[in-house]
């Protein structure tokens, strides 16, 4: 064998060498970066299960409120509503939970699979993050069914019987000038607009930071692998 020959054997040892580091530090990457996004998901379970918790707590004193007050139609109607966007916000914790438990059992799918599982994952949680906080913000034109339950709890008083025409007329006006604001509100809640501060408070605070989180480490991998290629 002359020098040219194993010239190339070691040129080609040393290829394959170099292949196989690149093929271990591209799983290791990919391992890294997984376990990051699911850390991440995991700040929002625990957020999740507090708004859970928070919300059956509330569902409960709500409904001890409506059966105390059965016989009034007014507390009835005010319990109702509140009742009504409670229920919402759990079933919307309920589902991004649902999604997190997806994320973490796609977690140990097949190599080639698993940025693509957790792009998919990421994007249906912060879909769903923005739908519920959404719907949530549809809630301010009823905003005086917290004031007609807060009086009567805390002061003992019945302010639908109590206040007289002009704070009716104030409350029927404020409600009106909520609908146009919710509805306005509603379109602006999406990622694109997270330069806004106001819209980024609020994502961010249903659990929108630790997705964006999540997909800056996917982003990650994605550089890793262009520079691979």
């Amino acid at each position: 064998m002359n020098n040219s020959d194993e010239l190339m054997q070691l040129w080609q040892s040393y290829d394959k060498k170099l292949n196989t580091s690149l093929a271990i530090n591209k799983h290791c990457i990919e391992a890294i970066q997984t376990q990051k996004v699911l850390t991440a998901f995991n700040h929002v379970k625990v957020y999740k299960y507090i708004e859970i918790g928070t919300g059956l707590f509330c569902m409960w004193l709500l409904g001890s409120f409506l059966a105390s007050n059965i016989t009034n139609m007014y507390f009835v109607a005010a319990a109702a509503v509140l009742m009504l966007f409670c229920m919402v916000a759990i079933i919307g914790a309920a589902h991004q939970l649902v999604l997190i438990g997806q994320v973490q059992y796609n977690g140990a799918v097949i190599e080639g699979q698993r940025k693509l599982t957790l792009l998919q994952s990421t994007v249906f949680i912060q879909t769903s993050i923005v739908t519920y906080l959404r719907l949530a913000l549809l809630s301010l034109p009823f905003y005086t069914a917290y004031l007609i339950i807060g009086f009567k709890v805390f002061f003992g008083i019945n302010i639908v019987e109590q206040g007289n025409s002009n704070w009716w007329i104030s409350q029927i006006v404020l409600s009106i000038l909520f609908v146009p604001l919710s509805i306005w509100m509603y379109k602006k809640i999406s990622y694109k607009n997270l330069h806004i501060p106001w819209v980024r408070t609020l994502i961010e605070g249903a659990g929108g930071k630790a997705t964006r989180k999540a997909m800056d480490y996917i982003q990650e991998l994605n550089e890793f692998e262009k520079e691979l290629a």
